[in-house]
């Protein structure tokens, strides 16, 4: 259940306020060299409930038929003393991530400090992830990068979206 609208942002939270809310991109497409180019739509919502963090929940689909890919779900917590923010990623896809980095502005820039994964996952391993969220002009774009057991690190995605609500 989102709050963000009935709650009031808690004042450690002030530096991504400009986040809340809900997200939707136009068709992207996700690139890597061990995978088949595949287009996408994503929604992304970003909330609170009055405590000192932020939920979100990342939801992407077929365009065509509408059909669940990639989902993620986490908080976001940012250190009340300096411009540090922590994102911490559960994945549907049995990985998980903890990306640390700063917020300036209206930019956060985030690299991953531990990044894990069932044992049974399919290789090959993710071992690191690089993002950034930037709103400019009423666009939000996100940027990952991501290394692998396999692949040196580079562009997995970029893609826009805006609010929705």
């Amino acid at each position: 259940m989102s709050s963000s609208s009935s709650c009031e942002v808690a004042p450690q939270l002030q530096p991504l306020a400009w986040l809340l809310g809900k997200w939707r991109s136009d068709e992207g497409q996700a690139v890597y060299p061990t995978m088949k180019l595949f287009p996408y739509q994503e929604e992304l919502e970003f909330f609170q409930t009055g405590q000192p963090n932020i939920q979100f929940n990342f939801n992407s689909c077929n365009p065509e038929n509408k059909k669940p890919m990639h989902k993620e779900t986490g908080f976001i917590r940012i250190d009340p003393t300096s411009n540090k923010v922590a994102f911490m990623f559960a994945m549907n896809i049995g990985l998980c991530s903890l990306e640390e980095g700063t917020v300036d502005g209206q930019c956060i820039v985030l690299q991953s400090k531990n990044v894990n994964r069932m044992s049974f996952g399919k290789e090959p391993e993710t071992r690191k992830i690089c993002r950034r969220f930037e709103l400019k002009d009423g666009v939000l774009k996100q940027t990952v990068q991501m290394e692998t057991s396999t692949t040196a690190l580079q562009e997995h995605l970029s893609v826009t979206y805006r609010r929705v609500e």
